[in-house]
C-alpha cells in the first residue's frame, strides 16, 4: 500500500514538471513569434526607432543572439532590394545595441561602400544628364542663330503661327510699292571753288517699284532747289533727276542698277554778278547701283552712288558724281497707305576748270507710299 502511494506521489510530481516545462516552452514560444512580428512591423514600416526599441526591451534576454540573427537577416533582404539606406540603419541599430556585434559592423561597412558605390554612379548620371541637357541647349542657341542668319520670320497677328522664309525671299504682300515725300527742310551747305555758302530750299522725291519673283523694275525721281543763301554766293542751285531702276531677284532683291537722266541748274551771284564753279545748266545721262528696302534699327533704309556723264555734253567740267542715303520711319499704317517721314543725307561732287563744287544736303520729307 505504503509503495503504491509512493508510486503515485512520483506520477503527480513527474506531471507537474511536465506541465511546467511544457508552459515555460510555450511561453518561450509565444513570446519570440511575437518580437518577430514586431521586427517585420518595424521593417515594413521602415521605422528604425521601433527596431532599436525591441532591441532595447530584450536586452540580456536568452534570445538576444537569435533577435539580433533575425534582424541582421532582415537588413541583408533590404540589401538584396537595394534598400540600401534601411539595411545601414539597422545595422547601425544593432551595432548601437551591442558594440562587440562584428558581424553587424562588418555587414554595415559592406552597406557603407555600395550607398558611397550608388551616389557616385548617380553623380555620374546627373553629370552625365547636365552635360547632355547643356549639348541639347548649346545645338538649339546654334539652330536658332542659324535659322536667324538663313531665315526671316513672320509671325501672323491674330493666329500668332510663325513662318520661316528664306532671307532671299521677297517678303511682300503687293507687287507693287510707291512713295511720295515733300521735302520741307532742305539744308545744304555748299563749297564752292572756295567758297562756302550754306543754303535753305525744299524739295519733292518719289518712286514706283514693281516686284516680281524674278526681277524688280521700277522708277524713281526727286528734284529740289536752294532759294536761300545764309553766306557765300547769293545764287539758286536747282536740281533734277529721273532713273529707272532694276533688280535680278534670285541675285539680290536688295541691288539695283540705275539708268536715267540728271540736271543740275544755278544762277548768276545776285550782289557781284560771279557764278559759281558748276556751270549755269549741266545735264547728261546718269548710271550707278542703289541699295535699298533694308532695315536699320526701325528705319527703312535705301542708299545710291550715281556717275553724272553730263561732264561729256559741257565744258570745263571733269566729273561729276551723286551719292545719298535715305531712312525712312513710317509714323502711321493707314492699312493701304503708310504715312512717314525720311531723312536724307546727299552729296553732288564735281570737278571743274574753276574749282571743286561740293554740295552736302540734309533733306528732312514728310510723305505718303504703300511698302507692304
Amino acid at each position: 500500500m505504503k509503495r503504491n502511494k509512493l508510486n503515485l506521489i512520483v506520477i503527480f510530481m513527474v506531471l507537474i514538471y511536465v506541465f511546467f516545462s511544457t508552459t515555460a516552452v510555450f511561453a518561450q514560444s509565444t513570446s519570440g513569434d511575437d518580437v518577430t512580428r514586431r521586427i517585420d512591423a518595424a521593417f515594413r514600416a521602415r521605422n528604425v526607432g521601433s527596431l532599436k526599441l525591441i532591441l532595447e526591451e530584450n536586452e540580456g534576454s536568452k534570445n538576444y543572439s537569435a533577435i539580433e540573427k533575425y534582424v541582421l537577416k532582415n537588413a541583408r533582404t533590404c540589401l538584396i532590394n537595394n534598400d540600401l539606406q534601411m539595411a545601414s540603419d539597422a545595422a547601425l541599430a544593432l551595432i548601437d545595441a551591442n558594440l562587440d556585434n562584428f558581424e553587424a559592423v562588418e555587414f554595415f561597412t559592406q552597406v557603407e561602400k555600395a550607398i558611397t558605390k550608388r551616389e557616385e554612379e548617380k553623380r555620374k548620371e546627373e553629370q552625365a544628364k547636365q552635360l547632355e541637357e547643356f549639348k541639347k541647349i548649346t545645338s538649339e542657341e546654334k539652330q536658332k542663330d542659324t535659322i536667324k542668319k538663313e531665315y526671316k520670320t513672320f509671325t501672323h497677328e491674330e493666329t500668332g503661327e510663325t513662318v520661316y522664309l528664306d532671307q532671299d525671299y521677297n517678303m511682300r504682300f503687293t507687287q507693287t510699292s510707291w512713295c511720295f515725300y515733300f521735302g520741307f527742310l532742305d539744308v545744304s551747305v555748299v563749297i564752292d571753288a572756295g567758297d562756302v555758302s550754306p543754303k535753305y530750299g525744299f524739295g519733292v522725291n518719289g518712286n514706283w517699284i514693281y516686284r516680281d519673283d524674278a526681277f524688280s523694275v521700277g522708277a524713281e525721281g526727286s528734284g529740289d532747289v536752294h532759294i536761300i543763301s545764309f553766306a557765300g554766293y547769293q545764287n539758286i542751285i536747282s536740281s533734277l533727276k529721273a532713273v529707272v531702276i532694276g533688280s535680278m531677284n534670285s541675285i539680290n532683291h536688295n541691288l539695283f542698277l540705275r539708268l536715267g537722266f540728271s540736271s543740275y541748274f544755278t544762277t548768276l551771284d545776285s550782289e557781284g554778278g560771279t557764278k559759281s564753279a558748276i556751270p549755269i545748266d549741266f545735264m547728261g545721262p546718269t548710271i550707278g547701283v542703289g541699295y535699298r528696302d533694308f532695315k536699320i534699327f526701325n528705319f527703312l533704309t535705301d542708299t545710291f552712288i550715281d556717275y553724272n556723264f553730263g561732264h561729256l555734253f559741257t565744258k570745263n567740267v571733269y566729273t561729276s558724281l551723286d551719292a545719298g542715303i535715305n531712312f525712312t520711319l513710317v509714323l502711321a499704317d493707314l492699312n493701304k497707305v503708310d504715312v512717314g517721314i525720311t531723312f536724307g543725307f546727299y552729296d553732288t561732287f564735281m570737278i571743274t576748270s574753276t574749282g571743286v563744287h561740293n554740295q552736302i544736303k540734309a533733306i528732312i520729307s514728310m510723305g505718303v507710299g504703300n511698302n507692304d
